[in-house]
């Protein structure tokens, strides 16, 4: 896990710059971002602190999972890759 000051505060400035937080909350911890009764349709974002299930992301499933929409195990992440963040 990367702890120094530089790299933190630059993980902290891309998540607020990049709308992370409009889909997982200010804090990361996930929210309900879809919420559709009517038509049955309700979308939570995960936990993406370090206790929530990222917890065991290695760098390399960082990238694939925001870049390239894909979990470690290889399977589809619902909503991800943000526009913002393949540029």
């Amino acid at each position: 896990m990367v702890r120094d000051e530089a790299t933190l505060a630059r993980g902290k400035y891309l998540f607020a710059s990049r709308g992370c937080g409009d889909c997982h909350a200010a804090n990361g911890a996930g929210r309900v971002f879809i919420d559709d009764p009517a038509g049955g349709f309700r979308v939570r974002s995960p936990n993406i602190t370090p206790g929530g299930v990222t917890a065991n992301y290695t760098e390399v499933d960082w990238v694939r999972a925001i870049r390239h929409g894909v979990k470690p195990d290889g399977r589809t992440l619902f909503v991800m890759p943000s526009e913002d963040t393949t540029a």
